[in-house]
C-alpha cells in the first residue's frame, strides 16, 4: 500500500507521501509538492508522483522528532505552526494498493484534534485512470471535506 496526504488551504494544495514504519507509525516525508490552483490533470501528475515516493518498512521515528519532521510542511504551506496550518485547510487522505486508488475526505477537527476521515464518503477508482480523473476525484474528495 502507497499512501498520501493531500492539504488545501485558501487556493494551494500541499500532496507529500506517507512513510509505514515497521512499527506501524505513519509519518511524512519527502517530497512536499505545492500545486497552485484547479488543474486536474496537473494534481492528478503530482498524486502519482507523491505515490511513488510513499514508504514502508521504516525505522520507528523518535517521537523527539516530531515537530522537526512537520518543518517542510510548514514552510511550503507558508505557515509557522501546526494550528495556522491546520485554520481553514481540508485534507483528503490517498490509498494506493496497486488496482484502486481511495480518497478518503476528513473533518477539520482543528489543531488538538487533527483531520478525522470520513470513510463514508470515500471516492475509489482504478488505478490505471488518466491524471486528469485522478486530479478530478481529489477535487471532488476536498470538496466533500468538512468542519467540526
Amino acid at each position: 500500500m502507497r499512501y498520501v496526504a493531500l492539504l488545501q488551504r485558501e487556493n494551494k494544495v500541499m500532496i507529500h507521501p506517507w512513510a509505514r514504519s515497521i512499527s506501524g507509525v505513519m509519518f511524512g516525508i519527502e517530497p512536499y509538492l505545492v500545486i497552485e490552483g484547479q488543474d486536474p490533470s496537473t494534481l492528478g501528475s503530482a498524486i502519482r508522483r507523491v505515490l511513488a515516493a510513499s514508504k514502508s518498512g521504516e525505522p520507528h521515528p523518535d517521537p523527539r522528532d516530531s515537530s522537526k519532521r512537520l518543518q517542510p510542511l510548514l514552510k511550503v504551506a507558508g505557515v509557522r505552526s501546526w494550528s495556522a496550518l491546520v485554520r481553514g485547510a481540508r485534507s483528503v487522505e490517498i490509498a494506493d494498493d496497486g488496482r484502486e486508488v481511495v480518497f478518503t475526505p476528513t473533518q477539520n477537527c482543528g489543531a488538538k484534534g487533527g483531520f478525522v476521515e470520513l470513510v463514508e464518503l470515500e471516492i475509489t477508482v482504478s488505478q490505471g485512470v488518466r491524471d486528469s480523473a485522478l486530479g478530478a476525484s481529489a477535487l471532488k474528495a476536498l470538496q466533500l471535506c468538512t468542519d467540526a
